[in-house]
């Protein structure tokens, strides 16, 4: 079962993933096991094995590389 989709982001070299259905997290509050280098309620940047990421409240998530699906499955059994 897919719980979200990928497409190359078209500003960037980057992709953006996002759950098929929008969560609602609370990005000040949430813990993650990662690199987090900023958050604030909007936003939070981190960087997983080496690479950046930015997650946003509904899920959406902006990752900074080739191969965006093992980073986004490992956020996403984080937070989801």
């Amino acid at each position: 079962m897919e719980f979200f989709t990928i497409k190359p982001c078209k500003t960037q070299a980057a992709y953006v993933v996002e759950p098929k259905k929008p969560l609602h997290l609370d990005l000040k509050a949430l813990k993650v096991p990662f690199d987090i280098t900023a958050r604030t309620p909007v936003l939070m940047a981190m960087r997983i094995d080496g690479v950046d990421v930015s997650l946003y409240p509904s899920g959406k998530m902006l990752i900074q590389c080739d191969e965006p699906e093992c980073i986004a499955k490992k956020v996403w059994g984080e937070v989801a």
